[in-house]
């Protein structure tokens, strides 16, 4: 039986999602979590993995075309061999009308010997979208660069990798630069501790709280600042966020947010519920540690700014959690 492969959903407000480009061809082989294409949305470009093994075919969606979410674009199946091209949904034909075709008049002589370019162009309604490549927009987004500094600058769209280079010259050399980690721990550590803690302390922890206190620690730890407040917010893809004073010392089973408005030190992105393993929107207001998943484990990427965390204590942030979301008991206790 074939699986279908679909235009996953990007966000609560978006319809459709523009196809990139295709990382596997027509009846290539595929296994689950291979990576099968790339997604563009308003800021940046995301890798979408498969859910089956089996060999793709049946590919019905180009790059650079806008796919209605939901959409079937391709199928997996179990037996290799290319199959056709899946077409999209369309109207049923509308009934024919026996109204008489209505007879055309012949153009005058005059507008047949008229040449293509003696007529003068239609004029061209302003646009403020940006002309760019795929590859170009995902590079200006990893550092947290904006093309349109490029028109803005009188530079002719559209854009391509060599005008990078262009742009980061239009950039004040005050702008910190936006970095970018990667890396992945298995669930069974975490997964351990809550059965743990449900069938020797009949507690039941809800395990956005173990990130969002483990990420506190690993923050306080990784920048030395034991004795200073540290704020962190936890969003999701539905847009939802709370924030949280001292997590990291607050008992799990009651960690409870605060309503003040301040600006977070650290920021939890909860992207599990999506088919996302990874994703790169550039540097935001604090350090972002974005939480994706497979079936056994937790692809997590650490996004900063040069001015938020160094080298060394983004490092050292990232290989704290990992150490705690490996061993949690040992870290609670």
């Amino acid at each position: 039986m074939a699986h279908e492969v679909i235009m996953p959903a990007l966000g609560m407000a978006q319809d459709t999602g523009k196809l990139v480009n295709w990382l596997l061809s027509e009846g290539d082989q595929v296994k689950t979590g291979d990576i099968l294409f790339e997604v563009e949305t308003d800021k940046s470009t995301m890798e979408v993995e498969s859910q089956a093994d089996g060999y793709l075919h049946g590919i019905s969606a180009d790059a650079g075309d806008d796919v209605p979410v939901g959409q079937v674009i391709a199928l997996i199946s179990d037996t290799p061999g290319t199959g056709e091209r899946i077409l999209p949904a369309t109207k049923e034909a509308e009934p024919a009308t026996t109204e008489p075709e209505k007879p055309t008049k012949s153009p005058p002589a005059e507008a047949l010997a008229l040449r293509s370019e003696d007529v003068p162009a239609a004029p061209v309604a302003p646009t403020n979208k940006i002309l760019a490549s795929p590859k170009a927009k995902r590079l200006a987004s990893e550092m947290g660069l904006d093309l349109a500094d490029l028109a803005a600058a009188g530079h002719p769209q559209p854009y391509h990798v060599a005008d990078i280079e262009r742009l980061k010259s239009l950039q004040p050399h005050s702008q910190a630069a936006s970095c970018f980690l990667a890396f992945e721990v298995d669930k069974c550590g975490v997964r351990d501790f809550l059965e743990w803690m449900q069938s020797q302390g009949g507690i039941v922890l809800d395990l956005k709280h173990v990130w969002i206190s483990f990420a506190t620690a690993s923050l306080r730890h990784a920048k030395g600042i034991d004795g200073e407040a540290v704020i962190t917010e936890f969003t999701t893809l539905d847009g939802h966020s709370s924030t949280y004073l001292n997590a990291d010392r607050q008992r799990l089973s009651s960690l409870d947010d605060t309503e003040d408005a301040v600006t977070p030190d650290i920021i939890v992105r909860d992207i599990t519920a999506s088919s996302f393993t990874q994703v790169r929107l550039g540097a935001s207001k604090a350090p972002t540690l974005t939480i994706a998943q497979t079936e056994s484990r937790y692809m997590l990427t650490l996004e900063f700014s040069s001015q938020q965390l160094d080298d060394e204590q983004a490092i050292a942030l990232a290989n704290d959690f990992c150490a705690r979301m490996t061993n949690p008991l040992q870290h609670v206790i």
